[in-house]
């Protein structure tokens, strides 16, 4: 524990920041899955996309507040951009095959060598 009165302030700020980082960046990925869940069920495009709009907005923020870093930013909003712009049925198919594949990665961390 901190004992100078500097270090105890120190401690109460960085505290405050890592609460509203964690809230801001918990929205901003909240966001992401919205619009992820919805272009891969095959929602109306008009809906994707007010949720990919709120997703850019809220990316661009946290990059302006420095919450996240602003390239960092920018390849998420580009790979949500790429996503809704391709065909449902695709993003079902990726999704799954993601889905195996983190299967098997598990089924061989889970062994063990002898």
């Amino acid at each position: 524990m901190a004992n100078h009165k500097s270090c105890k302030k120190r401690v109460r700020s960085d505290e405050k920041r890592r609460v509203a980082k964690r809230k801001y960046i918990s929205s901003v990925r909240n966001a992401i899955t919205t619009v992820k869940e919805n272009a891969t069920k095959g929602e109306d495009k008009d809906s994707v996309y007010k949720d990919f709009q709120k997703a850019q907005t809220l990316l661009a923020k946290a990059a302006s507040h420095g919450y996240l870093h602003k390239n960092n930013a920018q390849r998420r909003i580009s790979r949500l951009s790429l996503m809704i712009k391709k065909d449902p049925k695709e993003l079902v198919a990726i999704a799954e095959a993601s889905k195996k594949k983190k299967k098997k990665v598990l089924k061989r961390k889970t062994t063990k060598k002898k």
